[in-house]
């Protein structure tokens, strides 16, 4: 009825492992992982206090995503299981939607750990999937074995042969990838990020795991014509010599 009681909690608050924080940059996929949508993930920072924010491109507007904290997933308590979940909110104008992100350590492999991944919490959602991985050459515990990139290279590349979507693309040392050029009539000058992906299978099919790096261009409504956006995700190889030290960058398998 109206009486009252008196109960004692314990609540034991954890530091984010250094896998969990940090900047993600990775790509977002359709009903299957292994193919990924034209446009995806751009960037997402966890800070250490547990405090996620990031951008996304999805259907011509950019969705800016916020969360302010993380809950230990429950019989994951091994290091290369360990997991923490989120609640994330995005925002689009006036829509707003909500995805559960898993920050993951994944597998004992130190290239594959920072993963984080999402799944719909509610329709309609931000992505059916989304898969973003850690700038790995910032990283104390990955960094040392990073490709090294001496000096800036530069690539001239039409996308899928078009004279209308032509850019130039700088590989840098910290394995940051500048692009500018002309999207459909439109200038574009924007910054990008290098990252390993492990893809394992789909199905009976083993997928490669590499270099990749996804391209996104944020929406320019006032362009003329109105510009909705573009992101794709491209593989990159690099060839290196026996210290280490990038000898060329392959881009999209040709140039």
């Amino acid at each position: 009825g109206k009486s009252s009681a008196t109960y004692e909690i314990a609540l034991t608050v954890d530091p984010l492992p250094e896998w969990a924080v940090g900047t993600f940059d990775g790509e977002a996929f359709g009903g299957y992982i292994e193919t990924p949508l034209p446009n995806g993930t751009v960037a997402l920072t966890i800070a250490a206090n547990g405090k996620i924010s990031g951008k996304i491109l999805k259907d011509g507007n950019t969705w800016t995503l916020a969360a302010e904290s993380f809950e230990r997933a429950e019989g994951r308590e091994s290091p290369e299981k360990l997991a923490f979940h989120a609640m994330v909110i995005g925002k689009a104008n006036k829509e707003v939607v909500t995805n559960v992100i898993e920050v993951t350590a994944g597998t004992a492999s130190a290239h594959y750990r920072g993963v984080v991944s999402g799944w719909p919490a509610g329709a309609p959602a931000v992505y059916p999937a989304w898969t973003v991985y850690q700038n790995l050459w910032k990283r104390a515990d990955t960094k040392a074995d990073m490709p090294v990139i001496k000096k800036d290279i530069k690539i001239d590349h039409e996308l899928g042969g078009d004279a209308n979507k032509k850019l130039t693309l700088a590989f840098k040392k910290d394995g940051a990838v500048v692009f500018s050029g002309k999207i459909d009539g439109v200038s574009v000058s924007v910054s990008s990020q290098l990252v390993w992906v492990e893809r394992g299978h789909a199905g009976r099919v083993a997928l490669p795991d590499g270099w990749v790096v996804t391209l996104y261009v944020p929406p320019k409504p006032t362009a003329k014509p109105p510009f909705d956006g573009w992101c794709e995700t491209f593989p990159v190889d690099l060839p290196t010599d026996e210290q280490n030290i990038v000898t060329e960058v392959i881009f999209d398998g040709n140039d």
